[in-house]
């Protein structure tokens, strides 16, 4: 099994910030954590073809509102298996019109790039944002993101 994800830029009033999704109470693995759109890769599907049709899902926006921009390192979870992750954009207003999958998605928040960009990586690995604490697989894929980035 593989997975991959989409790490979506997304510009409001003029600053990028990331999107990160908070999955379904409803849901039977890590309800409640934070992520990013993504899932396992189908049979005769790429990566970046999962990516894409994750977030479509997900976030209830069209494939055509998702522009990838680059593929990030894979990273391995805790059981083993590979892990891409591509970054890109999505326009707000698309994101605005969209009717997110409450199935997966409990709800979603931004956090402006300049956050991660300007601060160190915690110890424990993780990020806290108000109320939020992005940790975990998330929190590597963002931290190499920074690495690109800078």
């Amino acid at each position: 099994m593989e997975y991959s994800v989409f790490v979506p830029f997304v510009e409001i009033d003029g600053k990028l910030n990331l999107l990160f999704e908070v999955r379904s109470l409803g849901l039977a693995r890590q309800p409640g954590d934070i992520c990013f759109p993504g899932g396992k890769i189908e049979a005769g599907e790429t990566g970046e073809e999962c990516a894409v049709r994750e977030a479509a899902e997900e976030l209830g926006v069209s494939r055509d509102a998702i522009r990838i921009i680059q593929q990030l390192d894979s990273i391995y979870t805790h059981d083993g298996f590979p892990l891409h992750s591509f970054y890109g954009e999505i326009a707000y207003d698309k994101l605005s019109e969209s009717k997110i999958n409450h199935r997966e998605v409990e709800s979603i928040f931004y956090v402006p790039a300049s956050y991660f960009l300007n601060r160190e990586r915690r110890e424990e690995s993780s990020y806290r944002y108000g109320d939020k604490n992005i940790w975990g697989l998330t929190a590597r894929i963002i931290h190499n993101l920074v690495k690109i980035l800078q």
